[in-house]
């Protein structure tokens, strides 16, 4: 028996719609490490979600979005579909990991 990915799968990288403005997100597997490296290390003056954003959308997209200055509520939100797509999951369920991350720390 053979299993495979084939190329279209490699290819593939989700996006999140913000507005009128979409928004590719890096799932590589790099990315999810670095995510998780720099929010061990991170410093007193950068929060969770700048970090997240930065890595996942990169630094114009984080920047184009810290610029809006929208409700926190939707960056939280925004921040949970960033991961979701990083992670490959639902929503639902990288709520639900995020909840448990909050409550740990």
């Amino acid at each position: 028996m053979l299993y495979g990915i084939d190329n279209a799968q490699l290819a593939e990288r989700p996006e999140i719609r913000l507005g009128d403005k979409i928004y590719p997100v890096d799932n590589r597997m790099s990315v999810f490490v670095n995510i998780t490296k720099e929010l061990r290390e991170r410093g007193e003056d950068e929060s969770e979600l700048t970090v997240i954003l930065r890595n996942a959308l990169g630094e114009k997209a984080c920047a184009e979005i810290a610029a809006q200055d929208l409700p926190f509520p939707i960056m939280r939100r925004l921040v949970v579909l960033a991961m979701a797509a990083v992670q490959g999951i639902a929503e639902d369920e990288a709520e639900r990991r995020f909840q448990h991350e909050a409550s740990a720390n």
